[in-house]
This record gives C-alpha cells, sequence and structure tokens, in this order.
C-alpha cells in the first residue's frame, strides 16, 4: 500500500513542483557575479586598457588569458579570450594600441543593474523607454540586439522562437518573448 498525504500536505507539495517548473531566471545582485559590466568597462577593463595579455592578467587574477587568432574570409583578426573553468567569459577586441570592445559571452556576467548572462530575460531587461532592437541574422538561435540610446552597453536576447523586424528593421519590443534569455552583452569603448 502507499503512503497517504494529508490534503494540506498534498496541496503543499503540489503547489511547490508548480512553483519549481515556472520559476523563472531573474537580474542578481551584481556583488555576486563573476564579473560586472559597467559604462566603463568589465572587471577594471577600460578603453584606457592596454590591449595586451598581460595588462589583461593582471586585472583578471584567477582567469585564463589567451590570444586567439582566426582567418575570416582571408584576414586574419585577433582577438583576446578570458575563460575561467574552461568556458569563455569575454572576447576583447582592439581599438588600436587599448581595448575597443568586450563581448560578455559567459554565464555569471552581469551588468550593474543585476542582469546576468544565462540567467535573466527581456522581461528584466524592462524594456527600457528608448530602446533600438534589432534581430542579429547570422546564428542558428534568433537573438535579439537591443541598444539603449546613451549606452556603451547592449544586450543580446536568445528568443524562445523568432520574431520580425518591422520595415524600419526594428523589433517592437512587445513582439520580443519576455521569457528571451540574456546571452550576451557588448561594451563600446566611447569615442
Amino acid at each position: 500500500m502507499g503512503k497517504h498525504f494529508g490534503g494540506v500536505s498534498r496541496l503543499m507539495a503540489v503547489t511547490a513542483i508548480v512553483t519549481c517548473a515556472f520559476a523563472v531566471p531573474t537580474a542578481a545582485d551584481p556583488s555576486e557575479a563573476l564579473l560586472v559590466m559597467t559604462w566603463q568597462g568589465t572587471g577594471g577593463i577600460t578603453a584606457e586598457t592596454p590591449y595586451e595579455a598581460e595588462a589583461l592578467r593582471a586585472l583578471l587574477p584567477g582567469f585564463e588569458v589567451a590570444i586567439n587568432q582566426r582567418t575570416v574570409e582571408g584576414a586574419s583578426e585577433v582577438s583576446i579570450v578570458v575563460r575561467k573553468g574552461g568556458s569563455d567569459i569575454l572576447l576583447i577586441h582592439a581599438n588600436g594600441d587599448a581595448v575597443g570592445s568586450i563581448t560578455a559571452v559567459g554565464d555569471g556576467v552581469a551588468d550593474e543593474a543585476g542582469l546576468t548572462i544565462g540567467k535573466s530575460t527581456f522581461a528584466d531587461f524592462g524594456p527600457p523607454e528608448f530602446v533600438d532592437c534589432y534581430l542579429q541574422e547570422e546564428t542558428d538561435t534568433p537573438l535579439v540586439i537591443c541598444e539603449e540610446r546613451d549606452s556603451f552597453i547592449t544586450h543580446l536576447f536568445a528568443t524562445p522562437k523568432r520574431v520580425k523586424a518591422g520595415d524600419d528593421g526594428r523589433v517592437p519590443t512587445q513582439a520580443i518573448p519576455p521569457q528571451s534569455i540574456l546571452k550576451r552583452m557588448v561594451w563600446y569603448a566611447a569615442g
């Protein structure tokens, strides 16, 4: 014979299961993030940071910093990759002799508001009042790029279904599913 659960215990168990099944990741406390991206940069890396592996290693103790070189359409492209535990966390590109952009690709990187890659959703993003969103066409996973006006950070969300852009190329924010997960953030140096 199976165990019998009283009505209240059964209701509590079902409520707990349903709550867990529909829990949605949210924005985190930026102090709990692996690295935090701000308008100034990420993890102490700014537009004034020399584009050198040694300079980045000094700013990111505990992270692996490696030079990545690949050929795209006959042209050589060099970037610096920051890894933690074997996973790519940041891709860094140059602007002359200094850092020009940082792409956060690893789970656990957050912005100042606590939006965290791999955890936060478009619903957590808001979106802000002054934001333009576009489709990123060259990926298998539908990605929507959202750029806040007057911000140095761009947020990229993976949508669970394809969304369509309007005639002006923009994706209306109301067309972006709220459960779309934050997959990347890109910081650009001013200038």
